[in-house]
């Protein structure tokens, strides 16, 4: 974003250096995230129309409605497909809900409630419950998944007051403390495998995102 928001989904630096076209969806709604919050805090009508004039018109470029539930992908549609990672369609569902709540806009909570399906179907009986990591990719369940999961059922129930999503958040953050917890300092590890084999590095978002949750619950 330049001095006169100027905005566009290319990469540079070390991204073209692989001769990637254009950014991958994680990055890219880091920026989107950065300019929602912006617009929450100040109601300054420039980052909206930031957001609804250039970063959502490209974000579109990410989604895949071809497969079922429909959600975006980690690189551009005209690409072909790509991974579709459910922690990258949770954090755009919970800037969904946030430009929900500070424009009254249902289509923004409609595009949350969307994300929302795609999100738990990543979720399964394997280890007891747990969001996948991607869907392409089903070999572990992450707290970077499962923490804003339970984040966003919370904040659903309360825009919407349908306790399916209580309880959907209620169950999802007790099976990322069963599981992911490190009892010895009550920081969250990074993910488990379906062969019970825990990764545990520690990232301060995965620990932020169930302290959240465990507000939002209270």
């Amino acid at each position: 974003v330049n001095p006169n928001h100027q905005v566009d989904y290319l990469a540079d630096g070390a991204a073209q250096k692989q001769k990637q076209e254009v950014s991958f969806l994680w990055p890219y709604s880091g920026v989107i995230s950065g300019v929602v919050s912006l617009y929450k805090e100040t109601k300054d009508s420039t980052y909206l129309s930031l957001l609804e004039g250039r970063l959502l018109p490209g974000l579109d470029k990410y989604f895949d409605a071809s497969r079922q539930p429909a959600a975006y992908q980690s690189y551009p549609v005209f690409a072909g497909h790509s991974d579709r990672f459910y922690d990258d369609n949770v954090w755009l569902a919970l800037d969904f809900c946030s430009l929900y709540e500070s424009t009254d806009n249902t289509t923004y909570l409609d595009k949350a409630l969307l994300l929302y399906e795609f999100i738990y179907s990543g979720w399964d009986d394997k280890l007891g419950g747990g969001i996948y990591w991607c869907e392409q990719k089903k070999e572990s369940k992450n707290t970077c998944s499962n923490a804003p999961g339970a984040v966003l059922c919370a904040r659903l129930f309360t825009i919407t007051g349908d306790s399916v999503y209580l309880h959907r958040a209620i169950d999802t953050y007790q099976w990322t403390k069963q599981h992911l917890l490190d009892p010895s300092d009550h920081v969250y590890w990074d993910n488990i495998s379906l062969t019970d084999d825990i990764s545990k590095h520690k990232y301060t978002y995965n620990s932020g995102q169930m302290i959240e949750a465990g507000v939002l619950l209270y």
